[in-house]
């Protein structure tokens, strides 16, 4: 296991993302979806667990609230970006609303491959619709076979930088 240098406000030295960026994604997320999740029934919460070495993400509910357990080992973590903790998080709200396929004997909980699929096809796009996603693209390291295919598949720029950005969230 790589130990984490952290400067003296906590953010990571060699990786991942900061403190502030953490919550930013988070905020980002909870201004689209927590009104889609009361409608729903339920109450979005974030359990923002920076200190929180631990590499791990999860959901949860309990009494009404539909948890999304954050932790910020996994957000300093050497590979994190911003994207790819923003997938994670849609993710975790992907258990939540995802749909079928859900895991056996559980009403509520999407499966794995159910919350990654949401939280690329979904959530991410979402979020990052009103984002400026043709001006990042040149800080993204993605491979011409990326930027190709998703030029193929859609003729809209906007549409192509997102998936760019997904795809490349995926990777990290």
């Amino acid at each position: 296991v790589r130990p984490i240098h952290l400067d003296r406000n906590g953010n990571p030295l060699d990786g991942g993302i900061t403190k502030e960026e953490f919550d930013g994604v988070i905020d980002s997320v909870l201004k689209v979806y927590s009104p889609i999740v009361k409608k729903m029934g339920g109450n979005l919460v974030v359990k923002r667990n920076w200190d929180d070495g631990t590499v791990n993400a999860y959901a949860d509910r309990d009494d009404g609230n539909w948890n999304l357990n954050m932790v910020g080992g996994l957000a300093r973590h050497k590979e994190t970006t911003i994207d790819g903790f923003l997938l994670v998080v849609c993710h975790e709200i992907g258990h939540q609303i995802g749909g079928a396929p859900k895991y056996a004997g559980n009403d509520w909980a999407a499966n794995e491959g159910q919350a990654d699929y949401w939280a690329t096809l979904k959530c991410a796009r979402r979020v990052l619709q009103k984002e400026p996603n043709l001006r990042a693209l040149p800080m993204l390291d993605a491979p011409d076979s990326v930027r190709k295919a998703c030029r193929a598949q859609f003729a809209n720029d906007n549409q192509a930088a997102l998936c760019i950005r997904t795809s490349m969230a995926g990777l990290a």
